[in-house]
């Protein structure tokens, strides 16, 4: 007979050991513990506090202080690191006998702790195509599994061709503009002398040396991120649904395919350096084209196998890499050692720069945002052959083409960043001219790519659009505000009116409902991105390959040029703003918002993006829920009995030790899909002893939308299944008609059963008032959930249903 496997032991409140502390907080958490000051439940039952059940919050965006989730002043970390941890209320010189026992986890500086996160604002566009690869849609149909396929493969091509861009426009900057052009016309400033004064092979060794640089800081933090991130996704042991990916074991874990996919963009990288580097002419001729054929073998290679299934193939934790890893790693550290001694080659290589660009560079620049834009069609295709709007276009967003559509704003703002930078830099050094690279000319003329106009003309397009959008969404909002504000007897049902109890006087009437209209804009953000990425899109495509084919406006040209001042502009803005966030950390929660939602997801079409929290705070919540309920062991590389051996050692004496309880498992804003994707990866055993309460949930509005594979109403009505016992479902979704980022869990018209049993609505503000009323009530909008008092109610109640026995 089979032995029944051991359970995990309680956990003790401190940080990675019974006598770990963090040196931020005021005292250490055994001693408030012990002197009844925090809240917990002792391993003997002598506890100063009644609640058994545990609730554990999880916040959004921005990265809310642990007294601010806690509603309290003081609070201890409990479990943890300095990046991310587990936090208490402490009442120093009380008791905590009549506290509510809450827990908070905050992650907030897995975002913005690391002033290297900064750099990535240089690599937005690498992390939309990240995100694109998860709005795929499920593949269901009949042609969905190999139509999925080629778009991951197209992906991955984009993300590839945005790598080359970003390094061709780096060798721009530095190989063509300063080292090749600027010397020979005296452009560059006096204190650079010393390398003007050099010939042009050194000059253009000591820039592709310093692009190599570019890729090696690149590959850096991707490696780097690999190690604090991607490694964290083991030891879960979930019951995995097949049709929910979400549930896989070791889907928070994408160490090997970010390592695969980083060779073959370092070996792409490497590729352009010494394309730039063999191009120019020289008397070493037959060297020249023996570099320029290996690049391009090189280049090949890296463009197949990035395309090929092995590069996202293998997300099982726990297995050895296989040979053919080590073949991928050892062919990148070859192609960056040929660059490398093709650059030093240049010493004595003495090539002339004579009147015209650097050989290569007007070619490459334009056939990487040719290939971009082409492996985009693809992607397009192989996502409409689906048909991803059926059977209902409530359910996905954009029908179902969100993710070429992201990836297509991802190579629409890298193609203009790239085309501002260089012109910035170009103004800053000389005086810019645009040309398809055949132009001759002397003095301080520097000749740039035509790409250089194209995004300039792109700029402008963006700009108008940007402003037709804006004001069709003002006219949409009040038109929607009007209808809202209705107090007729034949008002719509969704009125303000009509939705509050009590009725209101027309002045609180009209300003609930300009709020609730503003609060839908966020509905039309596919409209948005539709209207932004297409025409965009095809007009920098269109207007590339007439400038090539030497047609020339002057029209164009006039707005391509304003447009190019206007990107100048945004460029030095950006640069400023970026040094700032660098050297501050409130600086970089400006971006909370964008890194938060961007980089939910793992890395799996682009490795120089930022990296994924969610694959270490996923499985860090998962393994601390499962010590709290007492889950059994699962061998003996289970995380949470390692962490209970740690916190084992060095005991002396009475210790902080909890016994272990059901918990309320509660969400706030990011914090929703954090917590589903946590529910997702729990055995079940374990989840029959929690419930889960969303707050400001943008699952289905923003994440069953866009990522309709992984939060799909399929996918969510798994976890209201199970959450359900006995017909009694341990989830509640609250709503409120004010708030701009959550809402419905379920569609009130497309599933309307589980909306009923799932989802509540909180009045905000809690009442209409009187016009003549000098104070109305507070509007909070998508803040101040933890406090509003309509929410305690349903909290309770879920933690009643726990108490139950059998539950």
């Amino acid at each position: 007979m089979e032995a029944t496997p051991p359970r995990l032991g309680p956990v003790t409140l401190g940080l990675g050991a019974a006598a770990g502390y963090s040196g931020a907080d005021l005292t250490n958490p055994r001693g408030p513990a012990l002197a009844g000051e925090v809240p917990y439940l002792a391993a003997d039952g002598s506890t100063p506090e009644a609640d058994p059940v545990l609730e554990l919050r999880i916040h959004g965006v921005g990265g809310a202080p642990p007294a601010e989730n806690l509603e309290t002043p003081n609070t201890l970390q409990v479990a943890g690191d300095g990046t991310a941890g587990f936090f208490r209320a402490w009442f120093p010189g009380g008791s905590a006998s009549r506290q509510p026992r809450r827990e908070a986890y905050c992650w907030g500086g897995l975002n913005t702790r690391a002033a290297t996160r900064a750099l990535y604002l240089v690599l937005i566009a690498f992390m939309l195509v990240n995100v694109a690869h998860w709005a795929l849609p499920a593949g269901r149909t009949r042609r969905g599994p190999l139509a999925n396929d080629v778009a991951r493969a197209a992906l991955r091509v984009v993300g590839l061709a945005l790598t080359v861009a970003f390094i061709a426009t780096t060798a721009t900057v530095l190989a063509d503009l300063v080292a090749w052009q600027a010397p020979g016309r005296g452009a560059l400033p006096s204190w650079l002398g010393w390398y003007t004064r050099r010939d042009t092979g050194p000059r253009l060794a000591m820039a592709l040396l310093a692009v190599l640089a570019v890729l090696g800081g690149l590959t850096w933090l991707s490696v780097s991120t690999v190690r604090s991130y991607e490694r964290w996704g083991q030891g879960s042991y979930p019951d995995a649904d097949p049709e929910w990916p979400l549930t896989q074991p070791a889907f928070w874990r994408g160490e090997r395919p970010v390592n695969r996919q980083r060779n073959c963009h370092v070996v792409a990288g490497a590729s352009v350096v010494i394309m730039f580097a063999a191009l120019p002419k020289s008397s070493a001729n037959s060297a020249r084209w023996l570099l320029l054929i290996l690049a391009l073998l090189m280049a090949a290679t890296a463009l197949v196998l990035v395309a090929s299934p092995w590069a996202d193939r293998q997300r099982v934790a726990g297995r050895d890499e296989r040979w053919s890893d080590s073949v991928w790693r050892w062919f990148a550290r070859a192609a960056v050692a040929i660059a490398v001694a093709a650059c030093v080659a240049r010493f004595w290589w003495r090539p002339h720069a004579g009147g015209t660009m650097l050989p290569g560079d007007q070619p490459l620049q334009v056939w990487s945002v040719v290939a971009e834009f082409a492996a985009l069609i693809v992607l397009l295709a192989a996502v409409a052959v689906q048909a991803p709007w059926t059977p209902g276009r409530r359910h996905v967003m954009g029908f179902g083409l969100a993710a070429p559509l992201v990836a297509g704003l991802a190579c629409v703002i890298a193609t203009i960043f790239g085309s501002s930078l260089t012109l910035a830099v170009a103004n800053l050094i000389g005086s810019p001219k645009v040309t398809n690279g055949a132009g001759k000319v002397h003095g301080e003329t520097l000749l740039l790519p035509s790409t250089v106009y194209d995004g300039g003309l792109g700029m402008v397009a963006a700009g108008i659009l940007v402003l037709g959008v804006g004001g069709y969404l003002f006219a949409w909002s009040t038109w929607e505000g009007a209808r809202l504000a209705r107090m007729d007897d034949e008002r719509p049902a969704d009125s303000v009116q009509s939705s509050y109890p009590l009725p209101g006087e027309a002045g609180a009437v009209k300003g609930v409902a300009r709020t609730w209209a503003r609060s839908e804009l966020t509905d039309h953000a596919a409209t948005a991105l539709t209207v932004l990425t297409l025409p965009t899109g095809a007009l920098l495509v269109g207007y590339l390959i007439s400038l090539q084919a030497g047609a020339h406006s002057v029209a164009l040209q006039k707005l391509a040029a304003v447009g190019g001042g206007i990107g100048v502009v945004v460029t030095v803005y950006f640069v400023a703003t970026l040094r700032a966030a660098f050297l501050k950390a409130s600086a970089r929660k400006r971006f909370g918002l964008l890194w938060d939602v961007g980089t939910f997801w793992p890395r799996a079409c682009h490795p120089f993006g930022p990296p994924c929290y969610a694959e270490r705070s996923v499985p860090e919540v998962v393994t601390r829920i499962r010590r709290m309920v007492g889950d059994r062991v699962h061998g003996a590389g289970d995380p949470g009995l390692a962490q209970q051996d740690a916190e084992a050692r060095g005991r002396v004496g009475l210790e902080a030790v909890e016994r272990q309880s059901p918990l309320l498992l509660t969400g706030y804003s990011q914090g929703t899909p954090i917590s589903v994707a946590v529910l997702a990866q729990l055995p079940q055993e374990v989840r029959e002893r929690m419930s889960l309460l969303t707050l400001a949930a943008p699952i289905r509005r923003l994440y069953g939308r866009a990522f309709p594979a992984y939060f799909g109403p399929a996918n969510l009505a798994c976890v209201r299944r199970y959450l359900t016992t006995d017909d009694v479902v341990r989830w509640r979704n609250l709503v409120r008609h004010s708030d701009y980022i959550g809402g419905w869990a379920f569609d009130p018209v497309l599933d309307r059963a589980d909306n009923l049993l799932v989802d509540r609505v909180i009045y905000d503000p809690p009442a209409l008032w009187g016009d003549k009323d000098p104070s109305p009530p507070a509007t909070h909008l998508h803040s101040n959930w933890f406090p509003d008092p309509q929410v305690r109610q349903y909290a309770a109640e879920l933690a009643r249903e726990l108490q139950i026995p059998g539950h």
